[in-house]
């Protein structure tokens, strides 16, 4: 039996193998336990093995329910728990995963929070990538996100009115490069005069 916290509360929950199971709740619940477990991990051969097993669980939660908003953001967190262990090409590989799995997240549950502060951190992150780093992404990207609506989202989302103004305002002015960001810079100035958020 382990403590942890889970949605703010400490709870009781057996050991991952114990509890194994492949129903989704259980594998998302698992893959949070992992993570946790990660923060008091004595070395990091155990960190990254937890972070594998969390890896592990969200992949398979996602594959029990595929329309699981809270399985492919489980599955987001857990290849940024992978980072600090594979290589920097694998970083960059994980990044676009992690795109991928909070945007669908999103787009199963708009409501959650979590997934639009997530995406608004990958663009933020990509965003102030090193030169090198800025590289790679372009050969397995193909390019790079320009605009800082999901950020503004995040923001929002978190009760942080000032700093998602402030995304508004770049994003409205950016020029856009492509259809993308041409939807993006007008739903910036359609929040920006009406507040109304979407």
């Amino acid at each position: 039996m382990v403590l942890v916290f889970f949605g703010g509360a400490l709870i009781a929950m057996s050991s991952p193998a114990q509890s194994e199971t492949n129903t989704v709740e259980a594998l998302c619940l698992q893959t949070r336990q992992y993570c946790d477990q990660m923060h008091a991990a004595k070395s990091e051969t155990e960190q990254k093995s937890l972070a594998a097993k969390a890896l592990d669980c969200a992949q398979r939660a996602v594959l029990a329910d595929t329309n699981s908003a809270k399985a492919h953001l489980c599955l987001a967190v857990s290849y940024v728990k992978n980072f600090p262990f594979v290589d920097t090409r694998t970083q960059v590989h994980y990044s676009r995963f992690i795109k991928t799995e909070a945007e669908t997240a999103i787009r199963l549950d708009p409501k959650n929070d979590v997934s639009y502060y997530l995406l608004g951190r990958w663009h933020y992150g990509v965003a102030n990538m090193n030169f090198i780093y800025k590289g790679l992404v372009k050969i397995v990207y193909g390019g790079l996100p320009k605009a800082s609506l999901e950020l503004a989202k995040a923001y929002h989302t978190t009760d942080q009115a000032e700093l998602a103004l402030a995304e508004l305002k770049q994003c409205a002015a950016l020029t856009p490069v492509d259809d993308d960001d041409t939807e993006a810079k007008k739903t910036a100035a359609e929040i920006l005069r009406t507040r109304d958020w979407p």
